[in-house]
């Protein structure tokens, strides 16, 4: 989505909505939104199946990023108007939001090294960039786009973009439409295809959607779980597609029943906030604020609450003024877009902007080169020497000098050999005993591949050095993952020595370490098996945070080492 304005669209057929009509659904979806995220934030991460049963009730309401970030989006259409742009959100966000974790802390690094939208969605976004950041802002573009999902979803398209890509924008443009079109469209399931219809119909997202519906069709709710996450699923736990598809097992699974819907979308787990909230949203907007069971709006208190991460943002608001305020926004949209939905006159004037003050915000220059340029040594390996003596009382060959099958046709990768010490991988000296084995790989990401097509084939271990400089002395985060075996130096001490395997996330070894002020050395030892050979490195400011609070480190400059 280009950082411009979004570009207005031809009239449609007009359609009247009463204001009133429109407050009661917008109220709806905002309840709807803080009840879900309010029972589902204490299960949030959990994986298990669940057991609850419909008559659970939220006591108070619970702060959210879900709603957040919401907010700081009325904010900016405050500020900016209908027509506000990619980069003017992105400008509020680096104001007011001190938000570190992961797709938010990638798009924050990204922004710092100078990236706007789509690229600093896309940058080295490669674990989180899919997860469900985006999808749980929905709720805004469709509340300001009653009977549009056109609109909305190109809206939430751009406000994807900041810190997502791929099938989290094609999630948030389909919630969005859906949450537009329910001021006219009670259905669910004509709900959602206008969602369907706003995603690109060959997205995993719409085919996981088809095939959630089908299964509800035929099979128990917990059949339908356990399909989504077999056909869909992922181990990081917000990732959008079995998400996606738990929000919907509750909305076709749960009958229209509000407890129930709530119910089954938390049974399932994982991002079980993000979940329940989007669900409820979903329901309450259909239902309306007046359709809600009362026992759920009566638990509801007048006022939300605010994190503290968000700076500038008064920590109280009144819901009603929330629901109000993007009434008001409606309308202006609905004018400046013409979608063709006439809103009636309201029966009073808009409620008072957010009092948001404003925030200093520090920019500083990003460094001359952001990734390591990595040299890598290698491959090495040795013999499988303890498969070598063949089997003699079989007779494995019929010459008995011969050794074993396993010994001729194995390799091991020889993490367990020193073939060079960190002091042997300076940049400015090739001193391997085959300068031939050294290679300069130039990192687009913290993600350094070693799935070397021309390699020798089979188990190997690699070296892989690169040089940054710090301005000065500091104690910081190293972030690491690995495919396989790892040991990793920095300015010559083994600080990580680990002989698992496991998939490449970001945060497999947090490490605390300490950089010295100037010129500084990382080296990896990696051992690749029978899968592609990966690692990847960054380091995250520590200020006795823990990591998972603590953003990226964005003042390192990698060196460009000799070739």
């Amino acid at each position: 989505m280009p950082n411009s304005s979004l570009l207005p669209r031809p009239a449609v057929v007009q359609r009247l909505l009463e204001f009133d009509a429109y407050l009661d659904g917008v109220r709806g979806i905002w309840i709807g939104k803080f009840i879900g995220g309010t029972l589902g934030a204490p299960l949030e991460g959990v994986k298990d199946r669940h057991a609850f049963t419909a008559d659970l009730q939220p006591a108070g309401i619970a702060e959210n990023d879900d709603t957040d970030l919401q907010l700081l989006w009325l904010h900016a259409l405050e500020e900016h108007g209908v027509r506000l742009t990619a980069d003017h959100l992105v400008r509020e966000w680096r104001e007011h939001v001190r938000a570190p974790w992961n797709e938010y802390g990638v798009a924050a690094a990204n922004w710092a090294h100078g990236l706007t939208p789509p690229e600093s969605g896309r940058v080295n976004n490669w674990f989180w960039g899919e997860c469900m950041g985006c999808p749980i802002r929905s709720e805004i573009w469709g509340a300001i786009c009653p009977g549009a999902p056109e609109l909305a979803a190109r809206y939430a398209a751009m406000d994807g973009s900041l810190d997502h890509t791929g099938e989290a924008i094609e999630a948030e443009k389909f919630f969005a439409a859906i949450e537009a079109a329910l001021f006219f469209e009670k259905d669910l399931d004509a709900l959602i295809d206008v969602g369907l219809a706003q995603v690109d119909p060959g997205c995993r997202l719409a085919a996981m959607t088809r095939d959630v519906r089908q299964w509800a069709r035929r099979h128990e709710w917990q059949q339908v779980r356990e399909l989504v996450l077999a056909t869909y699923g992922h181990p990081e736990m917000t990732h959008v597609l079995q998400n996606v598809g738990f929000v919907l097992i509750g909305l076709l699974c749960g009958g229209g029943d509000f407890g129930r819907t709530l119910a089954l979308t938390l049974n399932c787990g994982y991002d079980s906030d993000c979940t329940a909230a989007t669900a409820a949203a979903i329901l309450g907007g259909m239902a309306g604020y007046s359709g809600i069971p009362e026992k759920y709006r009566m638990a509801v208190p007048e006022h939300y609450r605010v994190s503290d991460w968000m700076l500038g943002f008064p920590r109280l608001g009144s819901i009603l003024e929330l629901s109000l305020a993007c009434c008001h926004l409606g309308l202006q949209a609905a004018e400046a877009w013409r979608t063709g939905v006439i809103i009636s006159p309201p029966p009073g004037p808009p409620p008072a902007r957010l009092p948001v003050g404003r925030v200093d915000l520090t920019e500083a220059a990003p460094p001359a080169r952001r990734f390591p340029v990595w040299v890598v040594h290698g491959p090495f390996w040795r013999a499988w020497e303890e498969r070598r003596q063949a089997n003699a009382a079989m007779r494995e060959h019929a010459a008995e000098s011969l050794p074993s099958v396993h010994y001729t046709s194995h390799n091991q990768s020889g993490f367990d050999r020193v073939f060079l010490t960190p002091g042997q991988l300076r940049f400015g000296a090739e001193q391997t005993h085959v300068p031939e084995l050294r290679r300069v790989c130039v990192a687009a990401s913290d993600v350094l591949s070693l799935d070397f097509p021309e390699s020798a084939a089979g188990p190997a271990c690699y070296y892989a050095a690169a040089e940054f400089e710090a301005q000065e002395g500091k104690k910081m985060w190293l972030m690491a993952g690995a495919t396989g075996p790892v040991e990793i130096w920095l300015n010559g001490v083994s600080v990580l020595h680990s002989e698992t395997y496991q998939p490449l996330t970001p945060t497999t070894f947090p490490l605390a370490v300490t950089a010295v002020a100037g010129r500084n050395q990382l080296v990896l030892k990696l051992a690749r098996t029978s899968q592609p050979l990966a690692a990847c490195v960054a380091f995250k400011r520590f200020t006795g945070a823990h990591w998972h609070q603590s953003f990226y480190e964005t003042g390192l400059n990698w060196i460009e080492p000799a070739r």
